[in-house]
Parts: C-alpha cells; structure tokens; sequence
C-alpha cells in the first residue's frame, strides 16, 4: 500500500537531524511478513515494479502474496520504523540515500544486505543506482537478488516456528524403517490413515497436523520418466481421491514456478486452489516434484482453514521441513 506524500516541513526537521534511527535497539513491531520499502517522491512512477519484486501473490481462490508491502518516503519512514523488512532504492542525489548509507555506509553501485539496522532483528536490502536516471534498470538487474534475499530471510524466521515444538524423532524412526527416507518431521505431526484400512502402499505415505489443519503426501514413482503440470494436477487428484474422497485441484488458479530442492534436485512447483464440491471444502496446495535417485518424487501440500484469511505461511512451513527429505539406501 503506497503511503500518500507527508509534510514537507516534518521532512526539512528530519533532514536536519541527520536523519537518526531509533537504532537496532527499537523492536519489531510490525507482522513477520510486512516489508517497508523507502522511494524518493521523484521515483514514485517505479512503485509497481517495486512491488512485483518484493513478493509473489498465490490464489486460493483468494489473493494470498507472501507479503504485505508498505510504501514510504524518507520522511515517512523515519516516523513508523518497527519493520522485520526494509528495502531502499536509491541513489546518492536522493533524499533516501541517508537510509542508505545508515545501513551500508558509503558504497559503490550494486546491492546490499544488512540485519539489525533500523530495528533489533531487521533484515535491510539496498540498491543503489549511479544516478536516478539508472534506478529502474538496477531494480531490474537486481530483482532476482532482492527476491531471494528476502525470501531466505523470512523462511529463516518460519523454520523457527516449525520446529519451536521440537523434532518427532518416534516418526522420523518410522519412515527410515519403512520408507529409508530421512525427514526431521516437526512434532504434532501424524500419519493420515486410508479411508479403506486394508490397502498398504510402499510407494506413498501422508501425514497431517490439526490447528489448522494440513496435510503432506510424498509419492514416489520410478516407472516415471517425465512430467509437466497437467500429469502433476492429475496424480495429486488421485492422491486426494484416495484419502479424501473427491478433493480436485483449481487449475484456473495454478502457478507454476521451479526451485533447486533440498540444494540437489531441479523440481518443478505448482501453486494453487484444491476444492471439494461434495463437500463444500477447499483451500490452498503446493505441490514439488523431481527426479530422483529412486526416479520420479512428487510431494503434496495442502492446507484447510477457513477461519483463516491467510495461508500461504503454512505451505511454506511444510516446505521448510519437507526440504529436509534425504534419501537413505534400501
């Protein structure tokens, strides 16, 4: 959300303040996935490629983006500090070039990280362009960067929540004996059992966690050779209809994406809506599959909370744990 320009005369008596931090000592006070970014007046008309860097918007079926975003100018911020994230793009003839500089000190054209700067526990990325006229074209040489950076440093505070509880080290026992899979299972997790408790599968296994609730499918296949969206839709509306009876993926709201797994394996991501008309339920899902040692590997997320307008966080706590996935020999 674009804040509306404040007075010019509180931004004159900041300025000659030196523009001052409340410093590393003033604590987060905003939500875990709010980001402020500072931009100059002058570079205003950037705010919309600002803001597709800085976060990625799932459906399910709802609008979810991973995070909220707030806007400033120099003046602005100074006065609503508190944030776990902050992003400055700028220049040295700018005004936002002391935010800048607080955080790195004079440095040369390029972009910059930083933790603890304006707020205890604060994660800070800065571009800096030569001069105004290259800001747009930094923030486009850089955007890869920024995402990342500002996506490892969430994820590192959600792996805090996941395993806050502790490992369930009986499960992780579990699945090394049935399936010589490693999997460090957060506790409150449990199996899911079939609908019809006679059929046993060594190929696939779930597990789910109440409050809200979630669930995970790991599926593996060596029989596959090759996959893409529609064969991944269509293995995980099977899954469901073998445990849930009737879930089916939204496909107007898939995303599909890619990302390095576990630091190993290429996998393809999908993003989207699950529903249950039968059962008028429904909810977000992700799915990562690659290829493995053991050939095709698919894992299924899901979530199922509508007292709960966001969602998005818990498909990527169950990321963070699944990555621990570790293949062991038979």
């Amino acid at each position: 959300m674009w804040r509306k320009i404040g007075v010019v005369m509180v931004f004159i008596i900041i300025l000659s303040s030196g523009c001052k931090s409340r410093g590393p000592e003033y604590k987060i006070r905003k939500k875990r996935n709010q980001v402020a970014y500072i931009i100059d007046e002058s570079a205003i008309k950037f705010v919309p490629k600002v803001e597709q860097t800085l976060t990625d918007t799932f459906y399910d079926p709802m609008p979810d983006p991973v995070f909220d975003l707030d806007g400033y100018t120099p003046e602005q911020f100074q006065l609503d500090a508190g944030y776990p994230y902050v992003f400055i793009l700028t220049s040295p003839q700018l005004a936002s070039y002391a935010f800048f500089k607080m955080a790195f000190g004079d440095k040369n054209p390029g972009i910059y990280t930083k933790e603890n700067v304006f707020s205890q526990g604060d994660f800070v990325i800065g571009i800096c362009a030569p001069g105004p006229e290259l800001l747009e074209s930094f923030l486009e040489k850089y955007a890869d960067s920024v995402k990342s950076s500002l996506y490892a440093a969430y994820m590192k505070h959600l792996k805090k929540l996941v395993y806050f509880a502790g490992k369930n080290d009986w499960m992780k026992k579990e699945l090394l004996k049935k399936y010589a899979i490693s999997l460090d299972v957060p506790e409150g997790w449990t199996y899911i059992k079939l609908k019809d408790t006679i059929m046993k599968f060594d190929n696939i296994f779930g597990i789910t966690k109440h409050y809200p609730e979630r669930f995970m499918f790991f599926y593996n296949n060596p029989d596959i050779r090759y996959f893409d969206r529609d064969m991944l839709i269509k293995i995980r509306d099977s899954i469901a209809a073998l445990y849930y009876g009737g879930d089916k993926v939204v496909k107007s709201t898939v995303k599909v994406d890619s990302m390095l797994f576990g630091g190993k394996y290429r996998a393809m991501v999908l993003t989207g809506a699950w529903q249950n008309p039968d059962e008028y339920v429904g909810g977000p899902f992700r799915i990562i599959a690659f290829m493995s040692e053991r050939g095709f590997y698919m894992i299924d997320m899901g979530v199922y909370a509508p007292e709960r307008r966001r969602k998005i966080q818990y498909l990527l706590r169950m990321q963070i744990f699944a990555s621990t996935l570790r293949f062991l020999n038979k």
